[in-house]
């Protein structure tokens, strides 16, 4: 082995933004919740047991003209990444997933109050804006209760996929 003699390109990227294939007859929204399936690909969060929660949706996967399967930065803005789509090399649509942990500010929380800071809560679809809930109805969490303010509103911050497994 030889030592180094002049600096090297580090062969990284950010670890808390993703890129998954999109599952076909799935289509993910920007800024819907989303998990991988068994097979793993990514879909709609929904109430599923083997699937695996990973985070938002924050972007299409642009395909560049190099060589197949390059990825480069989200393409923004768009509505969905639709799985049937296949690039111009024949791969799967891919989404960018930020998997950050981001606290939601000020969302609703079905029937949450202030003893559900730190606690546990769930959603049984993508549609975080909605669905948000203290009550079980998911084999998983998704998040925990960050701040509460009043009524059913609360902060929550996600978990990350890292935390998300050890559940």
């Amino acid at each position: 082995m030889a030592a180094l003699t002049q600096a090297i390109r580090i062969p990284d990227r950010r670890s808390d933004i993703n890129a998954y294939k999109v599952a076909a007859s799935n289509v993910v929204f920007f800024g819907g919740l989303v998990g991988v399936n068994a097979a793993g690909f990514l879909i709609p969060w929904g109430d599923v047991a083997t699937n695996e929660f990973r985070g938002i949706c924050s972007g299409s996967v642009a395909k560049g003209t190099g060589a197949a399967g390059t990825a480069t930065l989200p393409n923004l803005p768009f509505e969905s990444v639709d799985g049937d789509n296949v690039g111009t090399y024949g791969e799967a649509a891919e989404a960018w997933v930020d998997e950050r942990g981001l606290i939601l500010e000020k969302v609703t929380v079905a029937g949450s109050d202030q003893t559900d800071v730190g606690e546990l809560i769930f959603c049984g679809t993508d549609n975080w804006n909605a669905d948000l809930t203290v009550t079980v109805n998911n084999p998983d969490a998704v998040a925990h209760g960050t701040r509460f303010y009043s009524g059913t509103t609360m902060d929550v911050t996600l978990f990350k996929p890292d935390v998300h497994l050890t559940l």
